[in-house]
């Protein structure tokens, strides 16, 4: 269960009819993310963070914190691209090396750092996590690029 989506929903006093309607898709794909059924597209993900007025790590329960950052109404690829580029420098890896990581292709992440194509929100997830990095820095929504670590 995504309870942050849900409380936010809940405390804006939405449907998820209302939302579904304003993000232009069904309530049946909102409400499977709500249930955590399926993972919100990274383009939905923004919507929704500028929706709420919040981050995309509270959101996706990387961050405790319901604390706005920057609305943006388009992903710029080419900057999303060399913030990935960026982490896997600072983390001397390679390209195959980080692809190796996401179980993916070398040529899908460098589809991705060149900003040819937006990366999946479960890639981006993933590097969140692994590298203690923020979607909303990822997606330059915030100039804070590493998350409070949970204590």
């Amino acid at each position: 269960m995504n309870k942050n989506l849900k409380a936010l929903r809940e405390h804006e006093e939405l449907t998820q009819e209302e939302i579904a309607s304003k993000l232009n898709i069904s309530r049946q794909n909102y409400s499977r993310w709500e249930t955590n059924e399926l993972l919100i597209p990274l383009y939905h993900l923004n919507a929704l963070a500028n929706l709420f007025n919040t981050s995309m790590d509270y959101i996706m329960g990387l961050s405790p914190l319901n604390t706005p950052t920057n609305n943006i109404n388009n992903l710029d690829l080419t900057e999303i691209g060399k913030n990935i580029k960026e982490i896997r420098e600072e983390n001397n890896l390679s390209m195959r090396e980080l692809a190796k990581v996401l179980n993916t292709s070398h040529s899908t992440l460098s589809s991705y750092e060149h900003g040819n194509n937006l990366i999946i929100i479960s890639f981006a997830f993933e590097i969140a996590l692994k590298y203690n990095i923020s979607l909303d820095w990822l997606c330059n929504r915030s100039n804070k690029k590493y998350r409070k670590q949970e204590k």
